[in-house]
């Protein structure tokens, strides 16, 4: 099963959610974003628990093409591009992103760049972990129930109000039916990371957080590890394919070898 080929004149089409998608094995050619007049861009792609898709170095090459039209589009503005999240197969977190930590959230402070013209925004990865665990109950964040099951924020730890970006995907566990590895790749201009609450002399208590608001019964969700790495107007002219995504095609065919 895949998409139809008609999807790339879809020029205006700024979220595709195909999470759940278990017949999904081919993703089609992703359509050329435009530039829009007065409005930022927001690009979404989720390819969450879609286990039959299939020869990955092809969908992680259509991915990183559709992420650089992006920016080649809108990048080029710093006014015209706001923030673009994937969700997509993967199994470790490419040292592209060259700040590492494991567990949930990663300290950031851009403070020394705050003068440098040439600094354009951040790249950030979480690896997240779905399993199956009988002896969980399940719980969930009330005020969230309609909203999706996980999120990210740029917090800053001096605010205690903090805004929280929600990923539209929801974790339930008669829809999961094995082990999930995947990677939330996300990329905010400089102006949308400054955007919260700070002063000069707080910059370095920032940092990126990824949060799961729901455990469903018998499933649990974790934040293995997340990344950072500060992007510069010269970052774009030398990012390809193998920087995104390298190793995360041939460990995730060991995985599926293993499984079997």
């Amino acid at each position: 099963m895949t998409l139809p080929n008609t999807i790339k004149q879809l020029s205006k089409l700024q979220s595709l959610n195909l999470e759940h998608c278990k017949q999904l094995k081919y993703l089609p050619e992703l359509p050329t974003p435009k530039k829009r007049k007065n409005r930022k861009h927001v690009g979404e792609l989720i390819t969450f628990n879609c286990p039959n898709l299939s020869e990955m170095e092809l969908i992680y090459g259509m991915v990183f093409s559709w992420t650089t039209q992006i920016f080649e589009v809108h990048w080029q503005s710093s006014l015209s591009f706001n923030r673009l999240n994937i969700v997509i197969p993967g199994t470790e977190i490419p040292r592209w992103f060259n700040k590492q930590n494991e567990g949930d959230s990663i300290s950031m402070d851009p403070s020394p760049l705050m003068e440098d013209p040439n600094w354009i925004g951040v790249a950030c990865c979480a690896l997240l972990v779905a399993h199956h665990d009988p002896s969980n109950i399940g719980n969930r964040w009330t005020h969230l129930d309609h909203f999706g099951s996980m999120g990210y924020s740029f917090q800053n730890k001096q605010v205690l109000n903090k805004t929280s970006q929600v990923l539209p995907i929801h974790l339930q566990n008669d829809l999961v039916t094995g082990e999930l590895d995947h990677l939330l790749i996300l990329f905010a201009s400089r102006g949308e990371f400054l955007r919260l609450p700070f002063d000069m002399h707080g910059l370095d208590t920032r940092g990126f957080t990824t949060s799961i608001y729901h455990h469903p019964k018998g499933l649990r969700m974790q934040v293995k590890s997340c990344g950072y790495r500060w992007v510069f107007k010269e970052d774009l002219q030398q990012l390809n394919p193998n920087m995104m995504f390298r190793g995360n095609s041939s460990s995730r065919k060991r995985k599926l070898l293993s499984s079997d």
